[in-house]
Parts: structure tokens; C-alpha cells; sequence
């Protein structure tokens, strides 16, 4: 499986779509508190959409952070090594800067980096 379409798809569907919102209008009533993943989760999907759009890149990477990390923890046992390994480099690839605004392509070049350096390993599924 090409891990741009993971990541991509994980990153997306962690958060309702979220990403994919455009939520201008939704800015202006920023939610300026931290938000908890907990209590994040909860909320239905036009919340988080709502919500996801108005807080900080930090909070947002808590989130979908927090969300992989529970999701390998829970999945673990039917992953093979090399997937296990693949879901990692994706929970390490999520961080603030994914979800800041940028001019150039730093972050498209780490990620196909990952995807290289997955390639040249070989693992066996």
C-alpha cells in the first residue's frame, strides 16, 4: 500500500474530514482552549469538523496524533512487523508543521523520504 495514501487517508478520516472543511466562517468563533483528545472525540463529526478548524497546529497534531497512536495500540496484535513499523513513521510524521501553513515543500519531501527509505528496506509483509 503507498504510504501517501495512508497517511493521507489516515490523517483525514482521524478527524471526520476536518481537514477537508472549509471553515472560515467557523474561525471567527475560534475555540482559543486546548482541547483534549478525550473529550474531542466525543463530539459529533460537524463538531470536530468545526472544532478540528479552529484550534492551534499543536493541538490538532495532539489529536490526530493521539488518535494513531491508540489505533496502532489497539490493532498491534494483527499487524505484521513491517506495518507496525510503517504506522510508526506515520505517528512520528504528525506533527505541528503538518498543520501550519508553508510556502515550501519540506514536509512533501520528509514524507517521500519515509516512503523511500520503506522501499530500499525490503521487509517482508
Amino acid at each position: 500500500m503507498p504510504r501517501v495514501g495512508l497517511i493521507g487517508a489516515f490523517i483525514v478520516l482521524a478527524v471526520g474530514g476536518a481537514v477537508a472543511t472549509d471553515a472560515s466562517h467557523l474561525r471567527l468563533q475560534a475555540v482559543a482552549s486546548w482541547n483534549d483528545y478525550d473529550d474531542f472525540i466525543k463530539l459529533s463529526v460537524d463538531q470536530r469538523r468545526a472544532r478540528f478548524a479552529a484550534i492551534s497546529a499543536e493541538n490538532k497534531a495532539m489529536i490526530v496524533q493521539t488518535h494513531a497512536q491508540r489505533w496502532l495500540r489497539n490493532n498491534r496484535g494483527r499487524l505484521t512487523t513491517s506495518e507496525v513499523r510503517v504506522f510508526e513513521g506515520i505517528i512520528a510524521f504528525i506533527t505541528p508543521d503538518l498543520y501550519r501553513e508553508r510556502a515550501d515543500d519540506t514536509l512533501d519531501k520528509r514524507e517521500q523520504e519515509l516512503e523511500n527509505d520503506d522501499e530500499v528496506s525490503g521487509e517482508p509483509r
